[in-house]
C-alpha cells in the first residue's frame, strides 16, 4: 500500500486561560487550547506528530509549516501519500474526499471514493479517542503557561503519553478503562451519516 497514515488536526483543551499571548490559544470551540497534528496508521499507533501550535491556527497552516510536508522527500517517497480531511488542501501526499459543489451532486464514482475513504480516515478520530481515553489529564491539561518552557512542559507530556499509547496498543486493555469521548463518537457518526444522505440523494 502507498497510503502511509492518516492525519487529522486536534484541539488539546487547557484547564487555565493562558497568561502568555492568550488569544492566540482560543479557539472557536470556546476554550483555552493546544493543536496538535497527528499521524497514525492503520492500527491506531501514532507514527509521528506536530505539537504545540496556539489553538486557533488552522490545521493546514500547521500541515503547511510541519518537517513532513516542507521536506518531503525525506519522508515520502513518490508514490506514498496520507489521508486527510477537508481541512486540508490536496497534494501529491495528501488525498481528500471529493467536496460536494455547490447546488450540484456529487457523481457515482465520486461519492464511491468518499465512502471507501470514510472507514480508514475514521482511525485517527479513533487513536486520539484512545489516547484520551487511556490518559484522561489530556481531556483538560492542567498546567498554567506562563512562559516558552510550560509549552516544552506539555509537548513533553504529549510526547510520553504517545509512546506509552504506542506500547500498550498490543498489550489486552479492557474495554470498561477506555473513556472515550463523547465528541469523537459523534465526528464517527457524522461522517456516516453524511455519507449515508449523499448516497439517499442520488
Amino acid at each position: 500500500m502507498n497510503c502511509i497514515g492518516v492525519v487529522d488536526g486536534k484541539f488539546l483543551l487547557l484547564e487555565y486561560k493562558i497568561l502568555l499571548n492568550g488569544e492566540d490559544y482560543y479557539n472557536r470551540k470556546g476554550g483555552y487550547g493546544i493543536h496538535s497534528l497527528v499521524i497514525c496508521d492503520d492500527q491506531a499507533q501514532i507514527c509521528a506528530s506536530t505539537m504545540g501550535w496556539p489553538g486557533s491556527v488552522h490545521d493546514n497552516r500547521v500541515w503547511r509549516r510541519s518537517r513532513f510536508m516542507q521536506n518531503q522527500e525525506v519522508y515520502f517517497n513518490e508514490k506514498q501519500y496520507l489521508l486527510g480531511d477537508s481541512a486540508f488542501h490536496p497534494s501529491n501526499i495528501m488525498v481528500l474526499a471529493f467536496k460536494k459543489p455547490f447546488g450540484r451532486e456529487l457523481d457515482d464514482y465520486k461519492l464511491f471514493f468518499n465512502t471507501m475513504l470514510v472507514k480508514p480516515r475514521i482511525k485517527s478520530e479513533h487513536c486520539i479517542g484512545l489516547l484520551k481515553g487511556r490518559f484522561p489529564y489530556l481531556k483538560r491539561i492542567r498546567v498554567l503557561i506562563k512562559r516558552r518552557k510550560d509549552i516544552i512542559r506539555i509537548n513533553r507530556i504529549l510526547t510520553v503519553a504517545s509512546i506509552l499509547h504506542n506500547l500498550i496498543l498490543s498489550e489486552d486493555y479492557p474495554d470498561k478503562w477506555i473513556e472515550v469521548e463523547q465528541e469523537q463518537n459523534m465526528n464517527i457518526q457524522n461522517d456516516y451519516d453524511e455519507l449515508a444522505n449523499d448516497s439517499n440523494d442520488t
